[in-house]
């Protein structure tokens, strides 16, 4: 029999997966219902880049070779702790940005891309195909472009990725670390 003990973090991700794509579903709508046809195509736009974004930290995450981190981390620079523990724990992390947030993302540009076509259909550009086609196209494109170049990015750049991430990370978590003390 396999050993699942190691696979307790699968449940954690399908639960997150679960409420992440309620949330993102939640807010693009919100976003969506009330804008015009530029401001839904900015929004699709930056569901697209956060898709990709997450996509090349995973990759990032994956391919980082851990002795420059770890260099980092002896350091003790800001966030190299930080991204040393997304590259130790690459499995998840790649699991969570590609897996998780990059299809997410993925699956609600396309949905949001659907609902600005119907929008469309309903308005004066009714029977429009061609602008139907040439939305789907631009999401692909974007997304397929945004990926490749993020994984030659990742690929070529790993270290710096994860530093990047660890940095923000690390300040992000400044507000929580100064009230424990409290």
């Amino acid at each position: 029999m396999a050993n699942n003990k190691g696979l307790g973090w699968l449940w954690r991700i399908v639960i997150w997966t679960f409420f992440l794509s309620i949330s993102f579903n939640v807010i693009s709508q919100a976003l969506l219902g009330g804008l015009g046809l530029f401001g839904s195509l900015l929004v699709l736009i930056v569901i697209v880049l956060v898709g990709v974004t997450f996509d090349t930290v995973g990759i990032a995450a994956a391919v980082a070779r851990q002795a420059p981190l770890n260099a980092r981390a002896a350091k003790k620079l800001p966030g190299a702790r930080q991204a040393l523990s997304l590259s130790l724990n690459s499995d998840r992390v790649a699991t969570f940005c590609n897996d998780v947030v990059g299809d997410i993302a993925g699956i609600i540009s396309g949905a949001a891309a659907a609902g600005i076509m119907f929008s469309l259909a309903d308005g004066a550009y009714r029977g429009n195909t061609y602008i139907n086609i040439a939305l789907t196209s631009l999401v692909a494109v974007l997304t397929v472009g945004g990926k490749g170049f993020g994984k030659h990015l990742a690929m070529n750049n790993a270290t710096e990725i994860l530093s990047f991430v660890g940095k923000v990370l690390y300040y992000m978590q400044q507000p929580w670390s100064a009230n424990k003390g409290r």
